[in-house]
């Protein structure tokens, strides 16, 4: 492949390639044309309800769980908004709106917008499909539909088995129809889906006329503004609508779950210091029945509270690692979220960050089933959730430390106080310690249900974060016309960028020899060149013919020069033309070349020596005439088979009308004989013989002469080639003068031909 592409060439390719390109814009137009055609002006409707966040500017008492309800921040805000669209833009979300509202068709065509459809109701699922409604009259309407064909009366109530419906009487008109598909909620979601669109701004950047409700302490808020593009002006309003009141119902259900949430933690703590209560009074009851209770001083009795006093701080020490363990548990991952009591942790430090990190755990867990596991949203939580676990297990970590430094001190404690009651009787001791358990149990107990009772009349009056602040009022309709001017401009800068990149892919991709082409061959090929580069010419036939045409003549005296066979620089009296393949044009320009040098006055001998093709001769007429073989063969003299050519001073020899082994015949003392004899009686000798790639011909005569020369058609003849053909003619021993480049298309000089035609007629000519 030709890897570099300069600017020349780049511009050669387009001039080259022209058609190609000029197609491709065509096309690229006549399709945008086509598809502006085809395009209709089309009517929708839009219809916007507006919701805004409620956050207070600081937190009320209500909000009894740190960290559960969201910060009023401005990023808050902003937060429980973007879940509140996220929650909108879930199909399950617009699945059940389809189904609150009732709006489960879709208009494909009318021509009434007024035509609309009220109280659709399905009463199967086999109601699914197309429905046509058309006006017959001022009262009445027909319904065509997968039940057969029946009619209804405006403004009353229809029904046809599967579906109930009612239509308006306002502005209809004889001849007014709707068409629309009933679909399932799911379909309806996908439809939704598409045609909606959200924006969230601060209320101060909002439009006009939207007013804050008159309730103090909020802070500044966020309104978001719901936007349905739909082809059915009422299904917009109602729909949209619908979309308002389930997002308000949706965040409502969010919080009212945490709230259940903390409910049941207290709630499994209550029945687990129930159950202990009960152990206590079943442990003293048996007690009593079994040992019986004695009075004791009231030194013993302080020391016996003391000893009590220290055993329920020790108990409250290990319930607060008990809590610390489960807590360190669901950072390790192997554990559910523990349930959650501020008085069970004295360090308040652990309480605010377990708070923190259980709400951010839930806030992620809701957030990753609306928005998926990949969203910015749901990835931020997740990284916030992991620096808040690793700050908790920080400060777990201390506090144990410390808790087991405080239990070990109690311990010590509490042994010295027993010693001090070695005097005391054991069974009165016990039942000491057993009514201080019960009491710290009550204690707990009691502060637990309060707590619980705090959160069930706040769950009451808890309200959602966002509400309505403007509902959708009747959609607004937009009728969108086809682009005229944007539609070809676009299909023309199609065409232009296709046609662009299928010049330079062709370019790229091309191989061939051009005028541009640098030689494949450097140092060590003898410094190959190109000799000339002859231009093309349209010619009757396809046999090769003696051009007379001065351009033409002028080309070929350059290429002998260059070989140095004329002028006064002439070192070479014979010459072997061949080329790579065939059909390259090697025997014109080998003809050309003689008669372009007998022009000139030389004594020119042209030799067909390709046995194969027989071009030349049989290009001058002369296949029953004994030729070149036949004096190998016989050894008889040359002059017996050269006949005159077309010109003056230009001689022909035929091939021969037998057909003999040339490599025997090229390599015997004869051919050298013959080639002595030709030279003496003439200035020149040039042989045409076989492609140098095909037939061994070539490499065996080349080295007998004084020069080669390779033809090379343009744009056919591939670089690869040529280099093999070089090589070949080289190993041989040939002394290769370089390559002529074969019908080019290069520009007729003035000089001769005189004015040139319009670049508008040269433009599209076709190659």
């Amino acid at each position: 492949m030709n890897q570099g592409i300069s600017l020349g060439r780049i511009g050669q390719a387009f001039l080259r390639r022209r058609w190609i390109f000029l197609t491709a814009v065509a096309v690229g137009l006549l399709g945008s044309l086509l598809w502006l055609f085809r395009q209709k002006a089309v009517t929708v409707y839009t219809a916007t309800s507006r919701l805004v966040s409620s956050e207070k500017a600081e937190e009320s008492a209500e909000d009894i769980i740190p960290g559960y309800l969201y910060p009023s921040s401005a990023r808050g805000q902003e937060s429980r908004m973007g879940r509140v669209a996220a929650d909108i833009m879930s199909l399950d979300f617009l699945a059940e709106v389809a189904r609150r509202t009732g709006i489960l068709y879709v208009v494909t065509e009318r021509n009434n917008p007024n035509l609309i459809i009220e109280e659709l109701v399905l009463s199967d699922t086999a109601a699914r499909g197309k429905y046509r409604i058309s006006v017959e009259s001022r009262n009445a309407f027909v319904v065509e539909g997968p039940n057969g064909t029946k009619k209804g009366t405006l403004g009353e109530n229809f029904s046809d088995g599967l579906i109930s419906l009612r239509l308006a009487r306002a502005d209809l008109q004889d001849g007014d129809f709707v068409e629309f598909q009933l679909v399932s909620p799911q379909e309806m979601a996908y439809y939704i889906q598409s045609s909606i669109s959200i924006d969230i701004s601060r209320l101060s950047e909002s439009a006009a006329g939207i007013r804050l409700p008159t309730s103090a302490g909020f802070s500044e808020p966020l309104v978001m503004s719901i936007t349905l593009t739909w082809n059915d002006p009422g299904s917009a309003t109602i729909l949209v609508n619908g979309i308002a009141q389930c997002a308000i119902e949706e965040n409502l259900k969010r919080k009212r779950a945490q709230f259940e949430q903390s409910k049941e933690f207290i709630n499994e703590q209550m029945e687990r210091y129930s159950a202990e209560l009960a152990r206590i009074a079943d442990e003293m009851r048996s007690f009593r029945e079994r040992e019986g209770i004695v009075d004791i001083s009231a030194e013993e009795a302080k020391v016996a509270e003391r000893l009590a006093q220290k055993d329920a701080e020790l108990a409250a020490i290990e319930m607060e690692e008990r809590q610390l363990r489960n807590i360190m548990s669901w950072i390790k991952g192997s554990d559910s979220i523990p349930g959650y009591a501020e008085f069970l942790i004295a360090d308040p430090t652990i309480s605010n960050l377990f708070g923190t990190a259980r709400a951010t755990s839930l806030e992620l867990a809701n957030a990753s089933q609306v928005l998926g596991e990949n969203h910015p949203d749901v990835k931020a939580l997740r990284v916030r959730l992991a620096n808040l676990k690793s700050e908790l297990s920080t400060a777990i970590s201390a506090r144990q430390k410390a808790l087991s430094i405080q239990k070990t001190v109690l311990m010590g404690e509490l042994e010295k106080e027993k010693a001090s009651l070695s005097e005391i009787m054991e069974k009165e001791l016990q039942y000491l310690q057993l009514e201080r358990q019960k009491e710290a149990a009550e204690d707990i107990y009691t502060l637990l249900a309060q707590r619980y009772e705090e959160i069930r009349i706040n769950e009451a009056s808890v309200t959602s974060d966002v509400t309505i602040l403007e509902e959708a009022p009747r959609a607004s309709a937009i009728t969108t016309k086809p682009r005229v001017v944007r539609i070809p401009l676009l299909g023309l800068l199609i065409g232009l960028l296709a046609g662009t990149a299928l010049v330079l892919v062709m370019e790229y991709l091309d191989t061939t020899v051009r005028e541009d082409t640098e030689g494949p061959w450097g140092e060590e090929r003898g410094r190959l060149r190109y000799i000339a580069t002859v231009p093309r010419v349209e010619m009757a036939g396809p046999e090769p013919v003696a051009l007379r045409d001065p351009m033409f003549m002028e080309v070929f005296r350059i290429a002998a020069l260059n070989i140095g066979l004329f002028g006064p620089l002439k070192k070479n009296k014979t010459l072997c033309v061949t080329s790579p393949s065939e059909g390259e044009g090697k025997t014109t320009v080998a003809l050309n070349l003689a008669a372009s040098l007998a022009a000139s006055g030389e004594r020119v001998l042209l030799v067909d020596a390709d046995a194969n093709k027989r071009s030349l001769t049989m290009a001058m007429g002369l296949e029953d005439k004994k030729g070149f073989f036949e004096i190998l063969v016989n050894g008889s003299p040359p002059e017996n088979v050269i006949v005159e050519g077309p010109l003056p001073n230009l001689f022909i020899m035929p091939i021969g009308r037998q057909a003999f082994d040339p490599m025997a015949a090229l390599s015997t003392e004869v051919f050298r004989s013959f080639l002595e004899r030709v030279k003496r009686s003439f200035d020149l000798v040039i042989f045409d013989t076989p492609p140098a790639l095909l037939l061994a011909l070539a490499g065996l005569l080349a080295p007998q002469v004084d020069s080669t020369v390779l033809v090379a058609k343009i744009h056919a003849t591939s670089t690869r080639n040529l280099v093999k053909a070089i090589e070949i003619l080289i190993n041989a021993g040939a002394s290769v003068a370089g390559i002529i480049l074969n019908m080019a298309k290069v520009r007729r000089a003035s000089y001769y031909y005189g004015k040139r035609r319009p670049w508008w007629k040269r433009l599209l000519r076709r190659e």
